[in-house]
């Protein structure tokens, strides 16, 4: 059941139906999104807001001290954190990709997720309520609930009547769970879609913001994004393993989202993600690929044949193909072509980076850096003992 309140009055409902079509969720959708002062005032202060970097160095537009303490969800993760242990919570580079935001307001307890396909929607949310309603009392709690970026992929001239684009999709989805489900969400945020689309010189849609941070003692939500060193721990393996459950359909089951980190203990836990030699072995011929291919799979628009070899280059060297951008979010400069590929091709047992079948567990340490623990989580310790 989806609710819209102003303070402590409810000024719209949507309520719980065990049926419910893809045409109503749509409905619904583009209800919330059209006809409701109240989020539309929401969405316009949230555009208003800057965008600030959160980041451990001095130079930082969104200054943090190394003291404080701050989880990042990469794409297609969830984590779920205690405000008495974590100060904010975020995501960015999503690109298509939604954000979804789910608080207790009784417990504090916040949940974050980077969704990138509608198919790992219905696990994904019913994962964090889990973990957000933990005791019977909680179970009916009202659960605030913002729905973040993506875009609307229409062109501009057409995109006040015509919605479309992965976004879209992922968003219908997400309505689609919360009225199936028997809880009660309070819409507190909607800044997606049209909210959140601008465009460039020829028209073509991007999103106006493609990260938020969530200040865990007050619940508020700001756009944002992470550098390098709040985007820790585990950066290369956690993008490894995106990858893994991206392309390695035959070893992974891609209808969920990635276990990240521990809320009690305040302990990253990167789940392992195993692949198998024919993956690898696609890594390797992807990084065979002629520049034509390359080019063919990177831009959308035609490139003269004059012009292929130095925007080939220009990929392998610098930034990576167009598509493993997007996948990986933000087009940070040290993402080569080879790199991508690289970690398989260096590292083809998957067991060899998750010994044993277990977790890479980090602590994090006083100055906020987080150090590698060997110590057996007491998940796997439970586990055993149980078989």
């Amino acid at each position: 059941m989806i609710l819209v309140r102003e303070g402590d009055e409810t000024i719209c409902t949507h309520p719980h139906h065990e049926v419910f079509s893809t045409t109503e969720a749509r409905d619904i959708l583009h209800s919330l999104l059209a006809n409701h002062p109240h989020l539309n005032s929401i969405a316009s202060a949230y555009r208003s807001l800057s965008q600030g970097m959160l980041s451990l160095s001095r130079n930082s537009d969104f200054l943090i001290t190394r003291e404080t303490k701050c989880v990042y969800v990469a794409q297609k993760e969830y984590a779920t954190v205690d405000p008495s242990l974590v100060d904010v919570i975020g995501t960015d580079g999503q690109g298509g990709c939604v954000g979804v935001v789910m608080r207790n307001p009784k417990s504090g307890l916040i949940s974050v997720a980077h969704v990138d396909f509608p198919k790992v929607v219905d696990k994904g949310l019913n994962r964090m309520l889990s973990s957000l309603l933990m005791d019977e009392e909680s179970e009916n709690e009202i659960v605030d609930v913002h729905i973040i970026n993506g875009h609307n992929e229409a062109p501009r001239e057409e995109s006040e009547t015509r919605t479309e684009g992965i976004s879209y999709e992922i968003c219908v989805k997400i309505i689609e769970f919360l009225c199936k489900s028997t809880k009660r969400f309070n819409m507190k945020t909607l800044h997606t879609l049209n909210r959140n689309t601008s465009y460039d010189k020829q028209g073509n849609s991007q999103p106006m913001f493609s990260g938020f941070l969530v200040e865990t003692a007050s619940g508020l939500i700001f756009p944002g994004w992470f550098d390098n060193a709040t985007i820790c721990p585990d950066s290369v393996v956690r993008k490894a393993r995106l990858n893994t459950a991206l392309f390695c359909p035959a070893t992974w089951e891609d209808d969920r989202l990635l276990d990240t980190y521990d809320t009690r203990s305040d302990k990253f836990v990167i789940t392992p993600c195993p692949w198998d030699m024919n993956f690898v072995k696609s890594r390797e011929a992807r990084q065979k690929l002629p520049d034509r291919e390359i080019i063919n799979n990177s831009f959308t628009t035609p490139v003269s044949e004059k012009d292929v070899s130095f925007y080939a280059t220009l990929i392998r060297s610098l930034y990576g193909v167009l598509r493993s951008v997007r996948i990986m979010g933000r087009p940070y400069s040290e993402r080569s072509f080879d790199r991508e590929c690289d970690f398989f091709i260096k590292h083809p047992d998957w067991k060899e980076t998750f010994p044993a079948g277990q977790p890479r567990i980090f602590i994090r340490g006083i100055d906020g850096s987080w150090t590698r623990s060997y110590i057996e989580h007491p998940q796997i310790s439970k586990r055993r003992t149980a078989s």
